[in-house]
Parts: structure tokens; C-alpha cells; sequence
């Protein structure tokens, strides 16, 4: 497949048990989007990448994000809660191996985000001599056989 944004199905059941797995999921906590530019301290963090590999029905895609983003649109059955439950996960949300592709063992999000130093989640970084480059990179990894990792600019 050429196009990385590109959903494939490898087969109908597989994707039906997947919908089925993901409804019986318990519901989210609703995200808030705050457009950039204010004075508020959630807006010197903001979402600029979203990587996934084979999570829900999604093979791989790679999402760059504009500044100033704050809405996320599409179709009915367009993969927008896909996306959500994506950031979700690599903020730290609770992991299942359920959430992996069918036929797959592993899936991997990753998040990237422009932070400003002057930011309380920059400070910790620093302190814990991970900040670089005025940027945080999330990345979950989540594996049939084995607990859920997280990783931070690594």
C-alpha cells in the first residue's frame, strides 16, 4: 500500500470484532481542544504530530498538525474517534491489547508537541535532562504478550 493514510481491512470479521471490542469499551473523558494564541498555559503546549501504526483499523498514518488546529472534522465512520482514542492512549490513557489490529501483535501512537521553556511540563523535562529542542515526543506501545510502555522524547 502506498499511501500511508490509507485504512486497510484485511478481512470483515476482523474488523466487525474490533468495532464490537471498541464499543464495549467504557466511554472517554470528553477532550478539550483550546485554540492557540492566548494568554492560557495550556496553549505554550501544542499538538504538532500524531503517528499511529496498527491501532483499530488503521494500518499506519501520519498526521501533521497545522498551529492554530482546533477542530477535528469528517464523515460518519472517517476515523475521527480512532484518532482521539490514539492521543488518549499516548497521554497515558488505560491500554488493552483488544485496541491492536486484528492479525497484528503490536500497535505504537506517537505525539509530538511544540512546548515553550518557559512551560511547567518543559521545567520537568529539564530537570529530568529530557527536554531538547523545544519539542516533547510521547510514544506508546502497546504488545499482545506483555504490559504497555511508555516512552517520553525517547
Amino acid at each position: 500500500m502506498n499511501d500511508p493514510a490509507a485504512l486497510r481491512v484485511d478481512d470483515y470479521a476482523g474488523v466487525a470484532a474490533q468495532r464490537e471490542r471498541l464499543a464495549a469499551a467504557p466511554a472517554r473523558t470528553a477532550a478539550t481542544f483550546v485554540p492557540c494564541g492566548g494568554k492560557h498555559d495550556l496553549m505554550k503546549l501544542v499538538l504538532r504530530e500524531l503517528h499511529i501504526r496498527d491501532l483499530a483499523v488503521i494500518e499506519a498514518v501520519a498526521i501533521e498538525v497545522d498551529p492554530g488546529f482546533t477542530t477535528l472534522t469528517g464523515e460518519t465512520g472517517a476515523g475521527k474517534s480512532i484518532l482521539i482514542d490514539a492521543l488518549a492512549l499516548v497521554l497515558g490513557d488505560r491500554a488493552d491489547s483488544e485496541v491492536i489490529r486484528h492479525g497484528c501483535t503490536r500497535a505504537e501512537i506517537s505525539a509530538g508537541f511544540a512546548l515553550k521553556p518557559a512551560h511547567d511540563a518543559a521545567k520537568w523535562l529539564k530537570e529530568h535532562d529530557l527536554f531538547d529542542d523545544q519539542e516533547c515526543v510521547l510514544r506508546r506501545v502497546v504488545e499482545t504478550d506483555k504490559p504497555s510502555r511508555g516512552f517520553i522524547n525517547g
